[in-house]
């Protein structure tokens, strides 16, 4: 399978980050949007993911204001964890982060 490949600007915020994960997400509560950074640690988003279609798996990503959440330049794994109202755990995989650093 070919990764997909998300693009942005290192301590950016806007604009939210819409993607379709092409499954059902009725009844899950808990989507977590995890980046695989490699130092000091990964970063788990899990305020600011939004469901905004359960139906067609519709997500919207807020980072957060003062750009710490895309705070490293580089190309990072990219993983969706969906946890339903049972606790079960489904992670979507094959994304990848890119990561542009800034010119100032």
């Amino acid at each position: 399978m070919q990764r997909k490949n998300i693009y942005v600007t290192q301590s950016d915020s806007a604009p939210d980050l819409s993607l379709s994960l092409n499954r059902d997400l009725t009844g899950y509560q808990n989507i977590k949007f995890v980046i695989g950074y490699d130092t000091p640690k990964e970063i788990i988003k899990d305020s600011g993911v939004t469901i905004t279609n359960a139906g067609t798996g519709s997500v919207k990503v807020e980072f957060a204001s003062d750009g710490s959440d895309l705070d490293q330049a580089g190309v990072f794994p990219v993983q969706i964890e969906m946890i339903d109202a049972a606790g079960k755990k489904q992670t979507v995989t094959g994304l990848n982060i890119h990561i542009d650093k800034k010119i100032s």
